[in-house]
């Protein structure tokens, strides 16, 4: 990708900003940044550490008038093969885990995650300190802000169901202002950036479904996710303690199992962006079943592979491109349609 003036103008501005805190490369391969291993670079890939820097980067890429996309862990993600023109925004610097009491909640305890918190770091900080429910999410590629954006669902467990709350930037207001064709002073700027930080607390929601959350489709972007679980060990918050290895065992037994399930049906055996399609209640069959009866597994196209093992994974075989992929999950697509009348929905997003 050639690099322009707006190109040119905004990496210097990152640079120079007291606002921005993180990294920005030029020409990032993104096959290097997603499960599937395809894609062409990214012109821009900024990598914020907070949330100031994130609501700086989204800011001033509105101001110049150059588009954003969002990375995650890359788990659900099929890149296209010349790449994203404009910047990139990953939250993987953004990582850090605490722990808080629920204040909704005495007998709960919220693990904090930062949006760029890979899934099993969390599991395993689970694990640590004795806290029980995200056992099902064990195996799970991608991270917290990944996880809550999909409504990730894990044997029969969506990420809804743990959920205490999740900060956000709303990003509408930040673009509100930077469509302004006046300037902002550095105090009205970081005024306009904390005022962005909203927060959803999960309680009888309805924007909360399988594989829907109140993220999809909205100009948000997620910057923090607290999880609401179970201290086996009520001593947890008292000074000094240590949580019991016999608990923390009781803890990694289970993540262990649920690793050993993803291990059997297949799923490391190969690069993948995870379950293709969305499972439809009223079709009678989840969608890998369909994929089977239709023949389906091991068809190939280039070097994109429907999935020996699992008609609802497509794996990257050898060297496949996002083209090989995007044209098999059309052809499944057509061919479980013509037989069956049912229209699988893709749950892994192109860009």
């Amino acid at each position: 990708m050639i690099m322009n003036e707006r190109i040119s103008k905004i990496v210097e501005n990152f640079n120079h900003s007291k606002f921005f805190r993180g990294s920005v490369t030029l020409n990032e391969a993104m096959s290097e940044h997603t499960t599937m291993k395809v894609g062409g670079p990214a012109q821009v890939f900024v990598c914020p550490e907070d949330e100031m820097s994130a609501a700086y980067a989204f800011f001033t890429a509105r101001k110049e008038g150059i588009k954003t996309f969002t990375l995650g862990g890359g788990s659900n993600l099929v890149v296209n093969d010349d790449g994203i023109e404009g910047i990139v925004i990953c939250t993987c610097r953004n990582n850090k885990i605490t722990m808080e009491k629920d204040a909704l909640n005495a007998d709960k305890v919220n693990v904090v995650c930062s949006a760029g918190v890979q899934n099993n770091d969390t599991v395993e900080f689970c694990a640590l300190n004795g806290l029980s429910g995200m056992e099902s999410f064990a195996g799970l590629p991608g991270t917290a802000g990944g996880a809550a954006y999909m409504n990730a669902r894990c044997y029969e467990v969506n990420i809804s169901d743990r959920l205490s709350y999740v900060e956000y930037l709303e990003l509408d207001e930040l673009y509100a202002y930077a469509d302004k064709s006046e300037a902002l002073s550095d105090e009205e700027l970081e005024k306009v950036f904390l005022q962005s930080l909203k927060k959803i607390t999960i309680i009888n929601s309805e924007e909360w479904d399988y594989k829907k959350s109140p993220f999809m489709g909205r100009e948000r972007y997620i910057t923090k996710v607290a999880f609401s679980l179970t201290a086996l060990d009520k001593g947890i918050f008292t000074e000094g303690y240590q949580v019991p290895q016999t608990v923390q065992a009781t803890i990694r037994d289970k993540n262990a199992y649920y690793v050993e399930e993803r291990r059997k049906r297949g799923h490391f055996e190969a690069p993948s962006a995870g379950s293709v399609f969305k499972n439809n209640r009223s079709f009678g069959k989840p969608s890998g079943a369909l994929v089977d009866q239709a023949g389906l597994k091991g068809m190939q196209v280039g070097g994109a592979q429907v999935a020996p093992w699992h008609g609802n994974f497509i794996i990257n075989k050898s060297n496949a491109s996002a083209k090989d992929i995007k044209d098999l999950v059309q052809l499944v697509q057509e061919k479980v349609k013509a037989q069956t009348g049912f229209s699988l929905e893709c749950e892994i997003i192109f860009v």
